[in-house]
């Protein structure tokens, strides 16, 4: 029992997707040598890279599911999760963890400033779920800026170790980063679209309950849009540069982007929240499965 609700808190599916995202930059997109020098080891920073990055996503989970235990027991089934002395135990054994990570990783570059960038992060995590989620908008961005700067640490390890990124990799790690952010902003306003019940009985303004729901379609159209636009420029732009396979892989993406604009504009009940919520979750999947297509073939 305890071993499920520590599954439902930790949410792998998304742990696994962040883990995947920056494998697929390391071994596919920048096909680094590994070994540099007589003394680094760039695979061993990497991978401790990813598992810190793990570390303070599953803290931010942990924390956030700490701050809104009453309110997801109006949202969600409350029988799915652990109690709040038993969240915040998990909170710290992590972090003790995390930060260990975060040491390995500053003795392997020779350099003390990745612990700060460290407590920056759980910092910020930490004041989302107490605080800035309670304020709407700069919550979500806050998140969707996580979601997309996870590609920025590996981008700093290539600087770091001196490495070239061509151009059109550098492009491509762009063009990502924007699907990241653009995405997790519709989910996430999706996704209060979908509390809002929960969410107001504990005063909380996010921005259904600010400005209706009505209207938070309207932006989560416009976000919808945005990731369409910038699809398409991906497709558009990458296509004289690899196969055409790579350009025909970014067209489900398309096809559901133009699926979710129309549909949002008739959603209305819990339900429908949770459906176009899953259906941004696949478009991300897609999303990873194109960038690893793209990056293996360029």
């Amino acid at each position: 029992m305890y071993l499920n609700k520590l599954i439902y808190h930790a949410r792998l599916i998304n742990l696994l997707i962040v883990g995947i995202t920056q494998c697929i930059v390391i071994f596919l997109l920048f096909k680094t040598p590994f070994i540099f020098g007589n003394q680094n080891s760039i695979l061993e920073v990497y991978l401790l890279i990813i598992a810190c990055t793990i570390s303070i996503t599953l803290g931010g989970y942990i924390i956030n599911d700490y701050f809104d235990c009453d309110i997801d027991a109006i949202n969600k089934k409350a029988t799915q999760r652990l109690n709040k002395i038993q969240l915040l135990k998990l909170y710290f054994i992590n972090n003790v963890v995390g930060f260990l990570l975060s040491l390995a990783i500053c003795k392997l570059i020779h350099d003390m400033a990745y612990i700060f960038v460290y407590l920056i992060a759980i910092g910020l995590l930490f004041l989302y779920g107490s605080h800035l989620k309670k304020q709407g908008l700069i919550g979500n961005v806050i998140v969707s800026l996580f979601s997309s700067l996870v590609i920025v640490l590996l981008w700093f390890v290539q600087i770091y170790f001196g490495l070239d990124i061509p151009q059109f990799h550098q492009s491509l790690l762009i063009f990502f980063m924007c699907f990241i952010f653009l995405s997790s902003m519709s989910r996430e306003l999706v996704k209060d679209c979908e509390d809002i019940e929960g969410d107001k009985a504990f005063g909380l303004l996010t921005m259904p309950i600010r400005i209706g729901v009505v209207k938070t379609n309207i932006f989560i159209g416009l976000f919808l849009a945005t990731l369409l636009i910038v699809c398409l420029s991906w497709a558009y732009w990458s296509y004289p540069l690899t196969s055409t396979w790579v350009s025909i892989s970014i067209l489900p993406i398309v096809f559901l982007n133009f699926l979710l604009i129309f549909k949002i504009a008739k959603t209305k009940t819990k339900s429908d929240y949770t459906n176009i919520s899953k259906l941004i979750k696949v478009i991300m999947g897609l999303g990873i499965i194109s960038l690893s297509i793209i990056s293996y073939q360029s």
